[in-house]
């Protein structure tokens, strides 16, 4: 069997298992063949929500030949399942303290959601699981598919948001090069500094987190920068401390040192006003875009003055 397995792709595996995955249904499987082929034969983790018959927890333990699969599942049943190289886990997707856990036991390099689908506890897993993936890991979240249609409102469960809500606006922060409040969720902001990348397909969504950096800390890269004192080198690190979600007064302090230096830029001031708005600070955010404004001219003026006015239009945050 392993020799067939090894030579077998991804899909063939779930066919042969009779997994929903596969590509006689949903026809995820071509995708994580591609995704997941770095991994087939590294001892990883692989977390699964969802156990129901065990399918897929033997699919991926033929096509990872290394890995540890875990599967978790709400029915006591789904014991019956366990085997070499896969473990079933008790409990709700619903406990963070269980999910997290069988994520510090299991340090996971992969993660499928394909539990009970519920928008409510599909949010509580993602935020619980996502920080604990592995760097350059991916999450996976399946049958998105049932959040759209007339049918959507008995799958959201008492939040008022769908899994969409949360990825499409990473999803476009990503696309747009910045990070800033607009249409996302308090979930999808604190995850976002943590996203290298998504990929989707129909019904599936594939999130990835960043490698590891071996760059600077805050507090190295600020020394090397007053070496220089360079007002775009502050600026540029300004942005650099959003993109990784903060803390909020590294990024207001670097920002006001690249104007301290610089006073006649008008980008500097709308950096700032961004930073401000992204961390919820209404009233500085206006201040500060009304500084760019002062210094502008031409049509970049007007363009900073329609942004002054959606600002003027927002409901205040508190400063996260």
């Amino acid at each position: 069997m392993a020799t067939v397995d090894a030579i077998l792709s991804l899909d063939k595996l779930g066919m042969q298992e009779a997994t929903d995955k596969c590509g006689l249904d949903h026809d995820y499987l071509r995708h994580y063949d591609r995704a997941f082929a770095q991994w087939r034969d590294s001892p990883i983790n692989l977390i699964e929500i969802g156990v129901m018959n065990g399918a897929s927890a033997r699919m991926w333990k033929r096509y990872f030949r290394c890995a540890q699969i875990i599967g978790i599942d709400i029915k006591p049943d789904c014991k019956q399942f366990e085997e070499d190289r896969v473990r079933i886990e008790i409990g709700s997707q619903t406990d963070k303290a269980l999910l997290v856990d069988v994520a510090e036991r299991y340090p996971p390099t992969i993660v499928i959601d394909d539990g009970s689908h519920i928008a409510e506890h599909i949010g509580i897993t993602l935020e619980a699981l996502f920080p604990k993936l592995l760097s350059g890991g991916c999450y996976v979240i399946e049958d998105t598919f049932v959040h759209a249609g007339p049918d959507l409102a008995r799958w959201r469960g008492s939040t008022p948001f769908s899994p969409q809500d949360h990825v499409v606006p990473i999803a476009r922060q990503l696309m747009d090069g910045r990070i800033g409040r607009d249409n996302m969720t308090d979930l999808g902001l604190r995850l976002t500094p943590q996203i290298d990348r998504i990929e989707m397909a129909t019904g599936v969504t594939l999130i990835w987190k960043k490698q590891a950096s071996a760059t600077m800390s805050l507090d190295e890269l600020e020394t090397l920068l007053r070496q220089t004192e360079s007002a775009r080198g502050w600026d540029l690190f300004a942005g650099y401390v959003v993109r990784r979600g903060g803390p909020k007064e590294c990024a207001v302090t670097a920002q006001r040192r690249a104007i301290e230096l610089d006073p006649s830029q008008p980008f500097f001031y709308q950096r700032l006003s961004h930073i401000y708005h992204y961390f919820g600070d209404i009233d500085n955010a206006i201040e500060a875009m009304t500084g760019a404004i002062r210094l502008a001219s031409g049509p970049g003026r007007d363009q900073l003055e329609d942004a002054l006015k959606a600002l003027q239009t927002t409901s205040p945050h508190p400063a996260r």
